[in-house]
């Protein structure tokens, strides 16, 4: 049982750095580029 809540924490974690990492990401493409790409569709446009 505990080894289930460790992988829950974990992936918890990982989910966590990954949004940060993604905030990071859109806030320098707002610095270099202008460009808020926080609200931009994740698919293209038909």
């Amino acid at each position: 049982m505990e080894c289930l809540l460790s992988h829950l924490f974990v992936s918890r974690h990982l989910e966590r750095i990954a949004d940060y990492a993604t905030n990071i990401a859109e806030d320098v493409i707002y610095l270099l580029e202008g460009e808020i790409v926080r609200h931009r569709p994740t698919l293209p446009e038909r």
